[in-house]
């Protein structure tokens, strides 16, 4: 995918980062680019939202098409580690939403799909919740080209919150 516009474009020892907006620009996506020597491991080890400053330039983008999908057992890690243990256990309590008793949750499956392409970005997650009984401008334009791995984000632009986040790893033509 090729297209020459003005987009926010941002830079720090790590990467250049520049900023795609969505249809209503309340939402956007943000392909983060490491520089030549550095990885999308330094990337998500060193990045600082807050000393990034954005500003509007005339871009060469060139962007390969690109789908990924992933699945998380969230029982298994994640939530025990904030702090979610008893629900998982014959022990934990839910008579306030299931009238049996020793009903517990045995997984939390969290699936999250993304394509993009010329046409735009289509984008999904869900959650699901398994339970049984006991028993995730310059006027020169400037060359954005992602031919190499990287990382993104897809973000609500009034709270900065990440919706999505993945990186990707093999760039093919």
């Amino acid at each position: 995918m090729r297209q020459t516009g003005t987009f926010n474009l941002a830079t720090d020892d790590n990467a250049a980062y520049i900023e795609l907006p969505y249809g209503n620009k309340a939402f956007n996506m943000v392909i983060m680019l490491p520089h030549e020597s550095k990885t999308t491991q330094d990337i998500l080890n060193n990045i600082n939202w807050n000393k990034l400053t954005f500003s509007p330039r005339s871009i060469n983008l060139e962007l390969p098409r690109f789908k990924t999908e992933c699945q998380y057992e969230l029982q298994k890690q994640i939530l025990p580690e904030m702090g979610m243990i008893q629900s998982f256990t014959p022990n934990a309590d839910f008579r306030n939403i299931s009238s049996s008793s020793g009903v517990y949750l045995s997984r939390v499956i969290h699936k999250t799909y993304i394509e993009v392409n010329e046409e735009g970005t289509e984008a999904a997650a869900v959650t699901a919740v398994e339970v049984d009984l006991t028993a995730l401008p310059n006027s020169n334009p400037t060359d954005f080209i992602v031919n190499k791995p990287f990382v993104f984000v897809i973000r609500e632009n009034s709270t900065g919150v990440i919706l999505f986040a993945g990186k990707i790893g093999d760039v093919k033509e």
